[in-house]
């Protein structure tokens, strides 16, 4: 086994051996997901630029757009697709498209030991069938996670093939600037000579005051595909990856009205010891996606040294600034999604579903 594949195969054990938090887009790599699933109703709009050199007269900078879109679901779910013009996942090929579904059965912020999410997709361009298996972990300010990847078709040869991928992001002042570090690396179990190792380098950055995050990376993928992040090439890219989620379940009626979710949501500055809680870290809610279970009261504590917000998406509620070390605390009573940002962080994202039970009851089951 080759030193590449021993570090691929070591971040994956270590992601899968121990707490993880919801996640942010601060939380990945260039090249992996890290298990992002967005919110409900969320429509993920992203834009990758990959720049690099060239030796074709008359043209310095050869630029390679693609588009990446992701519907955040209900149940911890993602549907995507991907459209890259300029591939070179099979030989000969200009264009490829992926379409895929990730579901994260396991969730760190939930209490488990780890994030695990699943992911299954179909390549148009090797026609195959592809699957990943990711698994993350926090450790203080360092995130690792690895991948076990299986191609039916790994780039049009018509042999299934297998892959280990590896990362981290650390946060060099995580509750200072969102700002994230971060790397990874891909390798074939059955690498050929000619077949260089995948690997991607970057910067992520929140941007204060807007809904966008911005990644600057370095890679020797052409793609964003998982057949396209697993097989590296022999010129480095640099890139640029501008990231807009779009509230697209407000305008299907996913969510309470602006006069059902005001009246559905009460401030309560006296909660009690029982009431649940949301962590403010690290310019995220660590849990993202919370579905009330016993209390309906939920605190939102900030451990950062910033002032954040909880504020609905449509304005109907918000609990002010929420000081460092204090907490806000709120009753959620009426059945829905509720969505909320941070005021000051608008890329920091959450929501609450609560659901009714059978006979118009509250649903205190998950």
């Amino acid at each position: 086994m080759d030193t590449p594949l021993r570090l691929a195969a070591c971040a994956l054990l270590c992601a899968l051996a121990t707490p993880l938090r919801a996640q942010t887009t601060l939380d990945r790599t260039p090249s992996l997901s890290g298990g992002w699933i967005g919110l409900p109703g969320s429509l993920q709009v992203t834009t990758p630029f990959r720049f690099s050199g060239t030796d074709q007269p008359n043209l310095d900078v050869f630029v390679v757009p693609s588009l990446q879109l992701g519907l955040g679901l209900p149940h911890d779910a993602l549907v995507g697709a991907q459209y890259a013009p300029q591939s070179q996942v099979v030989a000969g090929g200009e264009s490829e498209w992926e379409v895929f579904g990730r579901w994260r059965p396991v969730s760190q912020a939930r209490r488990a030991r780890a994030d695990v999410t699943l992911q299954a997709g179909y390549n148009g361009a090797a026609g195959s069938v592809d699957g990943e298996l990711t698994a993350a972990r926090w450790m203080g300010p360092l995130r690792v996670m690895g991948a076990a990847r299986v191609f039916s078709d790994a780039f049009g040869s018509g042999d299934a093939r297998g892959a280990l991928a590896g990362g981290a992001v650390f946060r060099p002042l995580p509750r200072s600037l969102p700002i994230a570090l971060a790397g990874d690396a891909a390798v074939l179990l059955d690498r050929d000579d000619g077949e260089d190792v995948a690997w991607s380098a970057g910067v992520q950055v929140g941007i204060p005051y807007t809904v966008n995050t911005l990644s600057l990376f370095a890679t020797n993928t052409g793609s964003g595909t998982l057949q396209g992040v697993t097989r590296g090439g022999g010129r480095t890219r640099w890139g640029l990856e501008l990231t807009l989620p779009i509230p697209l379940g407000a305008f299907v009626g996913w969510y309470p009205s602006r006069a059902e979710a005001a009246a559905g949501v009460e401030p309560n500055p006296d909660a009690g010891p029982r009431a649940a809680y949301v962590l403010i870290y690290r310019y995220a809610y660590m849990d993202d996606r919370y579905s009330p279970t016993v209390s309906r009261t939920l605190q939102f504590i900030n451990a950062d040294s910033v002032v954040h917000t909880v504020t609905a998406d449509d304005g109907s509620w918000s609990s002010g600034p929420i000081r460092p070390g204090e907490r806000w605390s709120a009753n959620f009573v009426e059945p829905g999604t509720y969505t909320y940002h941070c005021g000051p962080h608008p890329f920091m994202r959450g929501s609450v579903t609560v659901r009714p039970r059978e006979g118009g009851d509250l649903d205190d089951e998950r």
